[in-house]
């Protein structure tokens, strides 16, 4: 079970995520498709996790052709305490989706937010108002909550 008080990461990836001019995140920080089918990847910083913003950022895997820009996080209350603007419930769920196994299996840290089925229900495709309206106050408040690990600055 993921606590109210864990820091909730999710990674952002230049130039995949970020305004080329704007150096604001793009919707894209949010991927659609990962967060309809409940798996929009995010990583626990907490004592029970064990690990810190710096070691996450050392095991995220950056995709090809971007690097880490940053680990954006929020408090699991504050992503839990987003409301839908119709019925005034909750929008999100943080799951514990770690699985792990003598193969492997999940890092212990990682998890994802998905909608709450009672929400999901409402929602058709990421073209529907709710969709769109709850991807942008996820993205609002991992924006405003400030950068929990930033790449450095090349110094020269």
């Amino acid at each position: 079970m993921i606590g109210d008080d864990e820091i909730i990461h999710r990674a952002s990836f230049d130039p995949m995520h970020v305004h080329p001019k704007k150096g604001t995140l793009k919707n894209s920080f949010i991927k659609g498709v990962d967060l309809l089918k409940g798996e929009l990847s995010v990583w626990r910083q907490s004592e029970a996790s064990k690990c810190s913003a710096n070691d996450i950022a050392d095991i995220i895997a950056t995709p090809d052709g971007n690097s880490l820009w940053g680990l954006h996080g929020a408090s699991a209350a504050a992503i839990r305490s987003l409301i839908s603007p119709d019925d005034h419930r909750r929008l999100f769920c943080v799951v514990d989706e770690t699985e792990t196994n003598d193969r492997g299996g999940h890092h212990p840290a990682h998890a994802h937010i998905r909608f709450c089925q009672h929400q999901l229900a409402k929602i058709e495709d990421t073209s529907s108002d709710l969709f769109i309206h709850a991807r942008e106050q996820l993205i609002q408040l991992l924006s405003k909550s400030g950068l929990g690990w930033a790449r450095p600055n090349p110094t020269n």
